[in-house]
């Protein structure tokens, strides 16, 4: 008895889906077996996880998946009762499924980057007014110290300085959707160049915790930092897993992905000095279009880092050399 064409057709499907399933496997195995695959492939996963927002973890998962249940095992009783026999499992296991749908749908909504550009014009509404009143209170300093700028200590340009770059990771957290208090993942530092060198000369408060001790000042070899690239290019750029991209390089580091944004005289428009914007988060700068973030975040980010120069050369010096000079004799001790 020859089969039916239901069930040929039904074979057939099935075929299709086993065909692909094992090329999809072989595909992903090769990628796992060499480097550059690794790579890719975690940064494809980092860059979903970012562009979704969805970052509960496994613990939170776990959790989420707990609630879920016990919220399903009431209609679940009670509908098996009712049908005469005492759990319903199937009405169970879809109660489930939805509260976790919809918890992770609701993650989506309220922390996703990409879905907020979609519904506002503007992403980094939630502390844009503290920003605001940061950025004011900032300016009403400078103007207040300008008419002494020369007997202003260096211990209030460098409050000054700190505040900026305060504003700054407030900024960074604010348009990428980092709000959790509990994980303040961002730090700011103001690098200044020293021949071959970067000299640190400021950085933000969470920078200066007992949790973190990032010291000051700090000195690095240009050749082997992004923010030398970044003044080289004369542009922002990123790094989007220090480990992988430098594994020679220290291991202790709290910060995984780095923006250099190179910062310019009004002179000559020389690069004397680089802002760098660090998060523990991989790939926290990067998206799927290559420089997409970067240009968003320098551009967006213009108005401190031009406060920065502003304080630099009201109160240090005009050209590339005196500021130079100035911020590191009077900052980097």
């Amino acid at each position: 008895m020859s089969p039916s064409p239901v069930l040929l057709i039904g074979a057939v499907k099935l075929a299709i889906v086993i065909t692909a399933a094992i090329v999809l496997l072989i595909g992903l195995a090769f990628m796992l077996a060499i480097p550059d695959g690794r790579k890719t492939l975690q940064k494809f996963y980092y860059l979903t996880k970012n562009l979704f927002g969805i970052d509960i973890g496994l613990g939170g998962f776990v959790r989420l998946l707990l609630f879920s249940s016990v919220a399903a095992l009431i209609p679940a009783f009670v509908k098996g009762l009712s049908a005469g026999h005492t759990f319903d499992w199937h009405l169970f296991t879809y109660v489930v499924l939805v509260l976790v749908g919809l918890n992770l749908l609701n993650n989506l909504l309220t922390s996703s980057t990409s879905i907020r550009d979609f519904f506002s014009p503007k992403s980094g509404r939630k502390w844009l007014a503290q920003r605001k009143a940061a950025q004011a209170g900032i300016i009403k300093r400078i103007n207040v110290n300008i008419p002494s700028a020369a007997t202003i200590s260096d211990a209030e340009i460098k409050s000054i300085l700190t505040d900026i770059l305060d504003v700054i990771v407030l900024h960074v957290r604010d348009y990428r959707g980092s709000h959790q208090d509990k994980k303040k993942e961002v730090f700011a530092s103001l690098l200044i160049e020293r021949g071959d060198d970067l000299v640190v000369v400021a950085r933000d408060s969470l920078s200066h915790s007992s949790q973190y001790e990032r010291h000051i000042p700090a000195v690095y070899s240009k050749a082997t930092m992004l923010c030398g690239r970044a003044m080289v290019a004369k542009k922002a750029l990123s790094i989007g897993k220090l480990r992988a991209e430098y594994p020679e390089g220290p291991q202790n580091k709290p910060y995984a992905s780095i923006l250099a944004i190179p910062l310019f005289d009004s002179i000559n428009n020389e690069a004397f000095g680089c802002v760098s914007v660090d998060c523990s988060k991989p790939y926290f700068f990067q998206s799927f279009t290559p420089d997409q973030v970067e240009n968003e975040m320098e551009n967006s980010l213009q108005p401190y880092l031009q406060l920065i120069t502003m304080v630099a050369e009201s109160f240090v010096g005009r050209d590339g050399n005196q500021l130079r000079d100035g911020l590191i004799n009077r900052l980097a001790r």
